[in-house]
This record gives structure tokens, sequence and C-alpha cells, in this order.
């Protein structure tokens, strides 16, 4: 995986150097242009601004994100500080990135989340759903899954206008 890192300092460095030993590619900048130069030669690919970072990063495979089981999350983050988060938090935060998007190409992805066993990461999916698919849809696979849903907070997000 491919991560950004703004900031270079004891900790950010660290982080770096943690994510990187973990097989993590990371494109890194601080105001300190030696501290890029300090990284870039530890591995790191560095940027020169804030705007370099963000064009050396490859674009998010979103849709591949919120497909990952647990077995998938651990083995990609194993040795990643995003182990922590969590796969439910992290799957919920990818669906959130999802209904941002605007791009009704991931609605698949989001549709497929309806199944996970995490209410959170249910819950996330009629969301990122409600913001993906005009209104007529969403009516039409709300009709369908409302009634099988238990989960009070999933019932919630299904209830909600979108």
């Amino acid at each position: 995986m491919q991560l950004g890192m703004v900031g270079l300092g004891r900790m950010g460095a660290n982080m770096v150097r943690r994510l990187m030993a973990g097989g993590h590619r990371c494109v890194v900048f601080d105001l300190d242009a030696k501290a890029v130069e300090r990284m870039a030669a530890d591995g790191a690919k560095g940027a020169v601004s804030l705007d370099s970072l963000v064009e050396a990063l490859d674009p998010p495979r979103l849709a591949v994100l919120a497909w990952l089981d647990d077995a998938a999350f651990r083995a990609a983050f194993s040795k990643s500080p995003i182990k922590r988060t969590g796969r439910d938090r992290f799957v919920r935060n990818v669906l959130i990135a999802i209904g941002n998007s605007g791009e009704a190409s991931l609605w698949g992805s989001a549709r497929v989340c309806l199944d996970d066993p995490s209410p959170l990461v249910r819950a996330m999916a009629v969301w990122a759903l409600s913001r993906l698919l005009d209104a007529d849809a969403f009516a039409r696979l709300r009709a369908e899954r409302l009634e099988g849903e238990v989960d009070p907070d999933v019932r919630g997000e299904w209830q909600s206008p979108p």
C-alpha cells in the first residue's frame, strides 16, 4: 500500500520507517528539505510541496479496500499503525470516502457491504448508497433490505432521508 506523510519530525519519520519496513511505499513532505532528503535516502519518495505529494500518490482503490475481510485487513496492515484502527472502523472510513466521492461506479462496492457481519460497516454502506444512488434506486433498495435488518443503527440509516 502507498501512503503519504506530511511532517518528518521524530514521530513522523519513525512512522514512515516502520511503514516502509512493513512493505508500504511512502511519499513524504516536510518544510525542512533536509528531512525529506533523509527519508528519500531511506527509500521514501520525497515531495517538494503538498501539491507534489498529492500528485505522487496513486489514486486510492476504494473498491478494493471496501471488500477487505478481517484476514485480508490483517495481512495488508500487519506491520502498520493502521492495524490498530481495526478492520470494521477502517472499512467504515472507506465507505465514507466512497459516499463522498460522488463516483456512482462505486455503488457496487458499497452494496456488497450491506451483507457485512459488522453493523458499523452495514450502516455506512447504507449511508454511502444514499449518496451514490438516485432517490428511486435507493428507495427500492431500502424496501428490499430494511425489513430484514435487525440492528437499530443500520435501520436508522435506512430510515434517514437521503
